[in-house]
């Protein structure tokens, strides 16, 4: 079990598998913190050695910053080379990598790459942390958690908005989609904006989906039609077939008969 240090606030239950591997940090340029049910970030620039002395000999998966735990999500070398989550060094490594790997993006369809990556332990040659706010603290960090921003837009899809407003099928949705305000012009009138809503039942697209239904219909009651047409013209095709070699054979039995009698009177 990882050992935190004594902090004021509560600590928390350290994960029993951890991806990113404890080292102690010398030196760092850049810090990126990120909060998701905030929408926030903030980027720190180092100020020196001693800028994020208190990160060192402190576990790379958990950290502390005001009371506030964080988990290093990632970084960046000096010379720009991305961490990789299980690669177990803190120095560079050859990988070759395909689509779906982390640290490459493929140009080919099935291209593979050998590309150099940094393994998932922090030394002194890391320049940028990337952290996300796991727990906040008591105090909050100036930029990150001391404020809220509002979301921009809201959900174009008319089940979510259904869900979000807790709507039945038969309330109009179109009532409740979250408008945008557009900026107000000289002498106009104060407009908004709202998007299009997707997947919206309405008896327009139930006509459409009644006269697609139609259409397959008729195409399938007009194949089966084609079928049996074609099958009576086959079947009249093989019976005409049939009597042409029935009359043939009977015309070579004929003439071989009347060869036979020629030359039985020829001998005569």
């Amino acid at each position: 079990v990882q050992q935190y240090p004594s902090l004021p606030c509560a600590q928390p239950q350290v994960p029993r598998r951890t991806y990113w591997h404890p080292q102690c940090i010398l030196v760092l340029t850049y810090v990126y913190v990120h909060q998701y049910d905030v929408a926030c970030s903030r980027n720190d620039p180092s100020s020196g050695a001693n800028g994020h002395g208190h990160w060192s000999e402190h576990p790379v998966s958990w950290g502390n910053l005001a009371c506030h735990f964080l988990r290093i999500s990632g970084g960046n070398d000096k010379q720009g080379f991305p961490m990789k989550q299980g690669v177990l060094t803190n120095v560079r490594v050859r990988l070759l990598l395909k689509k779906g790997h982390s640290c490459y993006r493929p140009r080919r369809t099935g291209e593979r790459k050998r590309k150099s990556v940094r393994g998932c332990i922090v030394d002194a040659n890391m320049s940028v942390l990337a952290l996300v706010v796991v727990r906040k603290g008591e105090k909050d960090i100036a930029g990150l958690t001391d404020n809220q921003v509002p979301r921009r837009l809201g959900p174009k899809r008319a089940s979510k908005i259904r869900k979000l407003y807790n709507l039945s099928k038969e309330d109009d949705v179109r009532q409740y989609v979250v408008r945008r305000p557009l900026p107000v012009k000289e002498g106009k009138k104060p407009r908004t904006k709202a998007p299009k809503i997707q997947r919206l039942v309405t008896p327009v697209v139930l006509q459409r989906k009644r006269h697609r239904v139609a259409l397959k219909k008729k195409r399938s009651v007009r194949a089966k039609e084609q079928a049996a047409e074609y099958a009576k013209l086959l079947a009249q095709r093989r019976k005409e077939d049939k009597v042409k070699k029935e009359e043939a054979k009977r015309r070579r039995s004929a003439s071989m008969r009347e060869s036979k009698s020629s030359s039985i009177s020829d001998k005569k």
